[in-house]
């Protein structure tokens, strides 16, 4: 019943009838393009989350293969020992194995790790 004069001047005047159809289409197209751009967002948003789970799974697979090459180096260093020949001098080991005997009989005397 109150809304009954504001029907009634929309009715009798054409320039309120054209500037409620111009408020109108421009509240449908704001409507319409929020509703346009959260779409976009959300699919967005979704091709991120996958990009970032694939470099997770890449990190990981590359963090197992570091853990992996640290452990078959050290296995690899506490087998070293077993797999070497005995020498009975210093002499000998310079003779038959010059790059091991470059390490083991190296000078330790400016060496700070063992103090």
């Amino acid at each position: 019943m109150w809304l009954y004069p504001v029907f009634d001047f929309f009715a009798k005047n054409r320039w309120a009838q054209i500037a409620l159809a111009i408020v109108a289409t421009i509240a449908t197209l704001g409507l319409y393009l929020a509703w346009r751009d959260n779409g976009v967002r959300k699919r967005v948003k979704l091709e991120q989350e996958a990009e970032t789970a694939k470099e997770r799974e890449r990190v990981i697979a590359t963090a197992q293969e570091e853990v992996d090459n640290v452990q078959d180096a050290k296995d690899a260093a506490l087998a070293a020992p077993d797999s070497l020949p005995e020498f009975s001098s210093a002499d000998e080991l310079r003779e038959q194995a010059p790059a091991i005997a470059k390490v083991i009989l190296r000078d330790r005397s400016g060496d700070q790790r063992g103090s």
